[in-house]
């Protein structure tokens, strides 16, 4: 919960309704704590996979910085411990597209301590509450960059396939309409996604299950991995080795030893 103005904005996740299982954060207003509005909504996410208890957008949490407004909401990834964030010019609304970053953390919240800033972490099995320091860096042109390749549902991006093909994705019952792109052994997966200019570094998610391959702009990646869960999701840091100057980022996901099921991938441009 928030004050702006003289209105107290309490926030929390919910699905959009009974029927309409896309994850959201609402909200409601009160200018007495007693008395509030009706629920309206500061973020809709429209992403796969599904979840009818809006796990996508647990533990909302809405802070100011700098006249802009973040909310960061804990997502299932990483057994409950990526933390999303979202900036806005208002707490009223979040757009999807506007998201800046994920972390690892549980159910984060980011605190301001007489101008020293400190990062949350807590909940089941860690013995505690754990508090990071944080050091805000000035951008050199801050505006957000965020793309989100969702595979198995939609082209977008995709360049080509070898031995690969959509599937149905065998999650439990909690997901629903969700599919992913199954790359049979020796196949892969080859995605071509524009540059922006002037970055600093990039930040890559993959999620899907099974043993895979990343190679980056033709270099392979060293951490290639084995995932055990249909929730596996890496994330990786690509500098200037990987991006070389051709501002085109080619990613290439190859299932060397098995089937490989690529669920989506999500890409910060930091600059």
């Amino acid at each position: 919960m928030i004050k702006y103005g003289n209105e107290y904005l309490l926030y929390y996740c919910k699905t959009y309704s009974r029927t309409d299982h896309r994850n959201t954060v609402a909200f409601r207003r009160s200018r007495d704590l007693i008395h509030w509005s009706e629920p309206e909504f500061a973020l809709v996410l429209s992403e796969y996979p599904r979840l009818i208890n809006s796990g996508h957008t647990e533990s909302p949490y809405v802070f100011e910085y700098g006249g802009k407004f973040y909310l960061a909401v804990c997502s299932p990834f990483y057994h409950y411990r990526l933390t999303r964030v979202f900036i806005s010019d208002t707490p009223f609304r979040f757009d999807e597209r506007n998201e800046i970053t994920s972390f690892i953390a549980h159910c984060a919240e980011i605190l301001n301590f007489d101008d020293r800033w400190f990062l949350s972490h807590g909940g089941w099995f860690y013995d505690g509450v754990y508090l990071a320091p944080i050091n805000w860096k000035v951008a050199k042109k801050f505006e957000p960059q965020f793309i989100f390749i969702n595979s198995g549902e939609k082209n977008d991006y995709l360049l080509g396939t070898e031995n690969a093909r959509v599937m149905d994705a065998e999650l439990t019952g909690r997901f629903s309409g969700n599919k992913v792109v199954r790359i049979g052994k020796g196949g892969k997966a080859i995605y071509l996604i524009d540059v922006p200019g002037d970055l600093n570094t990039v930040q890559l998610f993959l999620c899907g299950k099974g043993k895979y391959q990343l190679v980056v702009n033709g270099k392979a990646n060293e951490l290639n991995k084995d995932l055990a869960s249909s929730e596996g999701l890496d994330l990786y840091w690509l500098d200037e080795k990987y991006l070389g100057s051709d501002s085109k980022l080619k990613l290439e996901i190859k299932a060397p030893d098995g089937t490989y099921d690529l669920n989506f991938i999500r890409i910060y441009f930091v600059n």
